[in-house]
């Protein structure tokens, strides 16, 4: 038997402003803290017992109450890791030079952190201290170069032509420098069409509970063995590993958007993406023929081929190669009447009462079940653009509605140097779930006003097999998964407010993740399903409702 529990607590500050008229800055700091304990019941000794059995005692009676003159209690097993973090970040936005096409905009990141993670865990008795503290430093400069406008009359047999640049460095006192670079172009040769080129090359270091979290032997845990073809009950070796490396994610993207019809906000979208990652940073995925073949010291075996234990904590791979294409439509549209009243009052947190620039995208947030979140626009496109719908007004609300079909190209894991490589799409896993699906489907539309609005977001996946090898084959079959999430964001009822100030700054969220309580289902070609890959197994939460009430006090 294990149990675990957990504590969480975080405060968050925010603060913002300007630097003349061209500058703005903010300011974010946060401190989280979580505990987490874990139990793991040994059981009894019952080798006093057994001496009797063997004995022939004739008064020792399997079927009786335990007693404690034959049944000695394990002491338990216990896991207790204490994580901390504090964070600040200082974020800069302005223009730093005007040229012919424009102004040469840029964002400034300067941040600091430090995380601690300490743990303490016990096991057979062997007490293991672990203590890791992780301080970050790191900054990174985002530059947009207009080098062609047809705004502005430059180079217009171009059209807009823009390079953007990201750069980033950043320090962890336990792992030294990491780097990152991202370069895109923007092209747009005619107003209703536009083209995106970008690649980026991004290290990335393991977390700290990758690194420290407390080894934890979990006894009697059910696994599919498919050497066997049974579900057998093992001892599953949790925790950090030390010994991982950083990643390195390479990235390719191509993409286009074009805007069929002038005056709605219409958009039909492709983007192609390919990405490699080298020493991949990957939890231990699911047991399958090809991992044990590829990592056999992480699988012990008795002489008779009976699976007995599992090291399960994190690994880096080889390489981990991906390529789809994501290809949607998108339309949005303002109702309701303007208020008069609300066009000539200035937006909260705006000096001077300013406006956002024209087109900036108002984020609204998902959570609870929902999860996810949608942008609107409150105005036109850069310059007025062919293909913006009209802008929404103080008084009006907005909805939308878009769907996305992602085909997977390329999904494939090689574990190290000269193993074979594990296809995603063709047989191959890392998770319970099964592999990756080859076809993707996602539906979300919007609405919101004055506050109030909501939003459903579904996904169908296609079905994936995991083959088996000598053992039997795994189907699952296609899954539609629906999620509702409704909000009213009470500080824009300014009436309400008004009458009760206790209600500024709050926000109430109603979800409903898996609306229709959608499980996945698995089917063997022999028939017979193994306990851990039932549905309940596979997804035992189902519908989940949540409510959850947000005050912000300053």
């Amino acid at each position: 038997m294990c149990s675990s529990d957990l504590l969480n607590g975080e405060f968050g500050v925010v603060l913002d402003g300007y630097l003349g008229e061209d500058w703005r800055w903010t300011f974010s700091g946060e401190y989280e803290r979580t505990e987490t304990d874990t139990t793991t019941g040994r059981g009894y000794d019952a080798s006093l017992f057994n001496a009797r059995l063997a004995a022939d005692d004739a008064t020792a009676n399997p079927f009786a109450a335990l007693s404690t003159a034959d049944f000695t209690r394990i002491a338990n097993d216990t896991a207790n890791s204490v994580s901390e973090v504090l964070s600040a970040e200082v974020v800069l936005n302005g223009d730093l030079y005007e040229l012919p096409a424009g102004s040469i905009s840029s964002t400034f990141k300067f941040g600091a952190d430090t995380r601690s993670l300490d743990s303490t865990s016990v096991r057979s008795g062997v007490v293991t201290d672990r203590s890791q503290s992780r301080d970050r430093f790191n900054g990174q400069g985002t530059f947009n170069f207009p080098i062609a406008s047809r705004r502005n009359g430059t180079l217009e047999a171009l059209g807009d032509l823009s390079v953007n640049a990201t750069v980033g460095y950043e320090d962890l006192s336990d792992f030294g420098g990491l780097s990152s670079l991202n370069i895109g172009v923007n092209w747009s040769p005619i107003e209703p069409l536009s083209f995106l080129v970008s690649y980026a090359d991004e290290q990335g270091a393991p977390s700290i509970s990758q690194l420290n979290d407390p080894v934890i032997q979990n006894v009697n845990v059910p696994v599919f063995d498919f050497a066997t073809g049974q579900t057998v009950l093992v001892t599953q070796t949790t925790g950090g590993n030390p010994g991982l490396n950083a990643d390195n994610r390479h990235v390719w993207r191509v993409g286009g958007t074009w805007r069929p019809i002038d005056g709605q906000d219409l958009s039909l979208q492709s983007t192609w993406t390919w990405s490699v990652t080298d020493d991949y940073l990957a939890t231990f995925p699911t047991i399958t023929p090809d991992l044990e073949a590829a990592l056999p010291g992480r699988f012990t075996r008795d002489t008779d081929g009976n699976l007995l234990s599992i090291d399960a904590r994190p690994l880096n791979f080889d390489k981990y190669e991906r390529q789809d294409i994501r290809t949607g439509i998108n339309y949005s549209r303002a109702f309701g009447t303007p208020s008069a009243a609300a066009s000539q009052s200035p937006l909260p947190g705006m000096p001077g009462g300013a406006r956002p620039p024209s087109g900036g995208p108002v984020r609204v947030e998902g959570g609870g079940g929902g999860g996810g979140r949608m942008e609107v626009r409150m105005g036109g496109g850069p310059g007025g653009g062919r293909g913006r719908g009209p802008s929404m007004q103080p008084g009006q609300g907005r909805w939308n509605i878009s769907l996305y079909h992602t085909v997977r190209l390329q999904d494939e894991i090689t574990i190290a140097d000269g193993l074979p490589i594990i296809d995603m799409l063709d047989g191959g896993a890392t998770s319970a779930s099964g592999g990756s699906p080859r076809n993707e489907f996602q539906l979300m539309s919007g609405v919101f006003r004055n506050g109030f609005g909501g939003f459903m977001f579904a996904t169908w996946r296609e079905g994936t097999t995991v083959n088996g090898g000598t053992g039997p084959d795994i189907t699952f079959a296609d899954r539609t998964t629906v999620n509702l999430n409704l909000f009213m964001d009470l500080n824009q009822r300014t009436e309400w407010v008004a009458k009760y100030p206790i209600l500024k700054g709050t926000r109430i969220q109603f979800g409903i993740q898996n609306l229709f309580d959608s499980r996945p289902e698995a089917s063997t070609s022999s028939g017979d399903l193994p306990l851990n890959y039932q549905s309940d197994y596979l997804d035992p939460q189902g519908r989940v409702i949540s409510l959850t009430l947000r005050k912000i006090l300053f």
